[in-house]
């Protein structure tokens, strides 16, 4: 991403005050390694996230640096291979910018003081100038999410107070990217590409626009965000815990402050209409290729991530091989099933489609007969 002065700045830090190491067991700080190892990695197959060039002088018990415990295995003890793949894990990780003019070396962080908390003050100076850059913690701190980071700009000797979030899991990503869209003010042609990270079990078609909706972009854009932030946390539940009856899965919804419509009885009548809600995905995840007849509702759930053919196809004698190997839900108006019989009219699919080896499930449906 470039910088205010056109260099590169990063959207996600690793925060080394938060490698506190006092206390732990060697088996609790081994898991715990093992633990920030898995985030990070899994936080830089998308993003790139950077490091202080001074993280290995962190203090992480007292009178010891981080150096010490991972590359010379001193105290406080933890298992070598956790040890290992940690230190090479942030060996491979880019150093911020120090240039910056102005960046503080110690942060008022709630009511702690930071000393040296060098990553904190590069989120602070960036997030001050409507660059938000999240912190990666060490699992052993309690901090998260929004936080208030007060400090001194070096430059101007001027005290400003920001947030800045802090994460710990990549679960916690989605919050983080649904906050940007109010703090940094997204403009409309910016809105899909952020909604993507912000929805990342939500398949966004290309042809979406804020053009099809009655009102400004800047009146519209935080109720979308909230009707998209109900459906990817809670629509897939609400469906299966209410087998897909849709008045029930209305007033589940609405609890969450979703206020859906009924389906008019005249639509079903009309072939044309009916038409329009077949969806063509192409899977941006994996070349696939499938199609969703209507009437039907396709979750892919998280499960096997093999390659090869899906042996789920239209005809197949064995079609609940999907829902042991994927948790698949299959759901048609107005009935749903997910036990081992075959459902009755599987014969009129013409479904097939192959294993993306990819994490977490995604949605391909048409939401209309829910009142979406």
């Amino acid at each position: 991403m470039p910088d205010v002065g056109g260099d590169e700045w990063y959207r996600f830090v690793v925060d080394e005050t938060s490698f506190n190491f006092r206390g732990l067991t060697e088996q609790e700080l081994t898991d715990l390694m093992e633990k920030f190892s898995d985030t990070l990695a899994e936080l830089r197959e998308r993003h790139e996230v950077a490091v202080s060039p001074w993280w290995t002088e962190a203090e992480c018990a007292d009178g010891r640096e981080l150096f010490h415990v991972l590359y010379e295995a001193g105290t406080p003890r933890a298992g070598r291979d956790a040890r290992v793949r940690m230190a090479r894990m942030m060996d491979r990780c880019p150093a911020w910018d120090t240039a910056l003019p102005g960046l503080p070396d110690h942060v008022q962080l709630g009511k702690s003081r930071q000393e040296f908390a060098w990553s904190i003050g590069y989120a602070w100076w960036h997030t001050a100038r409507q660059q938000h850059v999240a912190c990666l913690v060490f699992p052993a701190v309690e901090r998260r999410d929004w936080q208030p980071v007060s400090a001194v700009d070096q430059a101007n000797s001027a005290t400003a107070e920001v947030k800045v979030f802090f994460l710990a899991v990549p679960s916690e990503l989605t919050s983080f990217w649904r906050s940007l869209f109010a703090r940094e003010s997204v403009a409309e042609p910016d809105f899909f590409d952020r909604a993507r990270e912000a929805f990342p079990q939500l398949v966004l078609a290309d042809s979406l626009s804020f053009r099809k909706f009655d009102g400004k972009y800047s009146e519209m854009r935080d109720w979308v965000v909230q009707v998209l932030s109900v459906v990817h946390d809670h629509l897939v539940e609400a469906v299966a815990k209410h087998g897909g009856q849709p008045a029930h899965v209305q007033a589940e919804l609405g609890r969450h402050g979703l206020v859906l419509s009924p389906e008019s009885p005249r639509t079903r009548s009309k072939p044309k209409i009916m038409k329009q809600r077949d969806v063509l995905h192409i899977s941006t995840r994996s070349d696939r290729r499938f199609m969703v007849r209507p009437g039907t509702f396709l979750v892919l759930a998280q499960g096997c991530r093999r390659e090869g053919r899906h042996p789920f196809v239209s005809g197949s004698t064995d079609p609940n091989h999907a829902v042991a190997c994927w948790g698949c839900v299959w759901v048609s108006t107005p009935r749903t099933w997910t036990s081992p019989r075959r459902p009755r009219g599987l014969s009129t699919w013409r479904t097939r489609y192959e294993c993306p080896p990819v994490r977490g499930w995604t949605i391909t449906a048409r939401l209309s007969s829910l009142g979406v």
